[in-house]
């Protein structure tokens, strides 16, 4: 698909944003640090901004099951480590061993063109305190309620 425009001001502002995040924001998190520098940013901008960037192959969409989508400036193949309790995520890079890729393709005939592992449990910090507080982050299905990023691990 051919995506028309060219890297504009704003989309320019947006990518350097997200590369200097040592988290995976979602589009409103990139609004409100993106406002801080430019004040008359619309909430629009940024979110076509963000879609621009993704069809261009810039920067990477991130889905975690009903959390609000996340964006990450990686775009390599890597995988997650996401905190249960406390939303923060890191990322890693783990290669699956040939014969479980290939147990995949021969097993239910299905070509594997590319994979993310996505690994859930809680961070360091978490693990060492009392994990059955939820000290005001709000749980569902299992998973924190995105908006609670921090490099814990």
């Amino acid at each position: 698909m051919r995506t028309a425009g060219r890297l504009t001001h704003y989309r320019s502002v947006v990518l350097e944003m997200l590369r200097g995040a040592n988290a995976h924001p979602t589009a409103a998190e990139v609004f409100r640090t993106v406002r801080k520098r430019r004040p008359g940013v619309a909430y629009a901008t940024i979110y076509n901004s963000l879609n621009w960037l993704e069809r261009k192959g810039m920067i990477a969409r991130v889905d975690f099951a009903d959390e609000a989508a996340r964006y990450d400036p990686i775009i390599e193949r890597h995988d997650h480590l996401i905190c249960n309790h406390c939303g923060a995520l890191r990322d890693v890079t783990i290669k699956l061993p040939a014969h479980i890729v290939g147990h995949v393709s021969r097993g239910v005939g299905f070509r594997v063109e590319r994979y993310r592992t996505e690994f859930f449990g809680l961070c360091g910090k978490c693990a060492r305190t009392n994990s059955s507080r939820t000290n005001g982050v709000k749980m569902r299905n299992g998973h924190a309620q995105a908006g609670r990023l921090a490099a814990q691990f």
